[in-house]
C-alpha cells in the first residue's frame, strides 16, 4: 500500500521517528520507480531531521546529496536544516535557525524532538562550562532569546538568576565534558568533514 503525506503526518503526530523516516524512504522510493513524479520537499525534511535527531551524520550527508536541486535552493525548511547541521559541526549556536521557519504540520514534531534534544545539549555545555555567567553571553551561546533562557534555567534547571547583576548561577554544574547528551568528538570531526565535502558537491 502507497505512502501519503497524510501517513507521514500521523507517524509525526504520535512522535514514531524512526517510523516515520522508513515511511518516508518510501515515498522517496516511489518516486523512483515512477518518474517522473518528484515528492514533497517534506520527504526529504523529515529524513534530514531525522537524520540529525538520531546523530546519523551518514544518514543526513546520503539524505542531502539525493534530494533534488531546486528543492535545496526553494525550501525554507530544508534550507534552515542545513544552517544547523553546518552550526553543529563548526560548535556554533544553532538554535536560532530552527526559530526562522514556519515548519509544516508534518515536521514540526520532528523539529520540536531536535529543538529540546539541542537545548539539552547546549545546557548541558553550560553547565560543563560555568559556575555563572552573563546572561545575554549565554543567551549567545545557546542561541536563544536571554528571557526564554532564563525561564527554562530557572524553571527546568533549577537554576538561579540574578536579576540585579544579569548573572545565571548554574547549580549541580557537574556534568563534565564528555557528558552523554552531548556530540562526542569523533562524532564532531566527522560532521565537519561531512559537511565541508557536502559545501564543495
Amino acid at each position: 500500500m502507497a505512502t501519503g503525506e497524510a501517513d507521514l503526518s500521523g507517524l509525526a503526530g504520535q512522535g514514531c521517528f524512526t517510523e516515520l523516516a522508513a515511511a518516508a524512504q518510501d515515498m522517496e522510493l516511489q518516486a523512483g520507480l515512477a518518474p517522473p513524479f518528484v515528492p514533497e520537499a517534506d520527504v526529504y525534511t523529515v529524513l534530514l531531521g531525522v537524520a540529525m535527531l538520531t546523530d546519523d551524520w551518514q544518514e543526513a550527508k546520503f539524505v542531502w546529496l539525493r534530494t533534488p536541486e531546486h528543492m535545496k535552493q526553494g525550501s525554507a525548511e530544508l534550507s534552515a536544516l542545513w544552517s544547523v547541521l553546518k552550526s553543529v559541526a563548526a560548535q556554533q549556536p544553532a538554535l536560532q535557525h530552527l526559530d526562522k521557519v514556519t515548519w509544516s504540520p508534518t515536521v514540526t514534531p520532528v523539529i520540536q524532538a531536535l529543538k529540546a534534544k539541542m537545548m539539552a545539549q547546549s545546557f548541558d555545555l553550560l553547565a560543563a562550562s560555568y559556575s555563572c555567567v552573563k546572561i545575554d553571553h549565554a543567551a549567545g551561546l545557546v542561541g536563544i532569546d536571554a528571557d526564554d533562557l532564563v525561564q527554562v534555567a530557572v524553571h527546568e534547571r533549577g537554576w538561579h538568576y540574578d536579576a540585579d547583576t544579569k548573572t545565571l548561577l548554574l547549580e549541580n554544574s557537574s556534568y563534565g565534558a564528555q557528558h552523554a547528551g552531548m556530540i562526542p568528538q569523533e562524532q564532531l570531526t566527522h560532521l565537519v568533514a561531512l559537511v565541508a565535502q557536502l559545501e564543495h558537491v
